[in-house]
């Protein structure tokens, strides 16, 4: 072999050198950066299986929120419903209160219609016969001489003013 240029020592000391170096290199290169790449793999497993949890606790957020949601809007229209509700009722009650009061108002505006009205005739027949006595003191003046004026005038007085 040393025709060949071949040394057999230099070949067994690169073997064992390389021999070295690779257990070198698996001890201060390889074993770390497999546990790196192991330790990586288990936080990449770890932000998953968070990331899986994350999304079921979405989901089930996202379902309470619905429920929630119509919940309020259930709420919501029973609170429309008892409003109108109570609108109505107090609608009709100021209407019936209403009309009472018209009602009222008209009665009580017919009996003082009434009261006004007897009062009035009252007065007209009251100057009615007022009326009816001077008349009958002119016609009986200028028909009567001045014996018969005064007698007939008082008992003419007398008469009508009885009514």
């Amino acid at each position: 072999m040393e025709k060949l240029g071949i040394d057999p020592l230099l070949i067994v000391v690169q073997i064992v050198n390389f021999v070295l170096l690779l257990i070198i290199l698996k001890k201060v290169l390889y074993k770390p950066i497999l546990n790196t790449i192991k330790n990586r793999e288990k936080e990449l497993s770890e932000i998953e299986k968070k990331g899986v949890e994350f999304e079921k606790e979405k989901q089930e957020f996202e379902k309470e929120k619905a429920k929630l949601l119509n919940a309020l809007q259930k709420e919501k229209r029973e609170v429309l419903e008892e409003a109108k509700l109570g609108a109505q009722i107090l609608k009709k009650e100021t209407i019936d209160k209403a009309n009472r009061e018209a009602k009222k108002i008209l009665s009580e505006t017919q009996k003082q219609a009434l009261r006004d009205s007897g009062n009035l005739t009252k007065k007209i027949k009251e100057e009615a016969n007022k009326l009816a006595v001077e008349l009958a003191k002119n016609a009986l003046a200028q028909i009567l001489n001045e014996k018969d004026k005064g007698k007939s005038v008082e008992i003419a007085i007398k008469r009508i003013s009885g009514f």
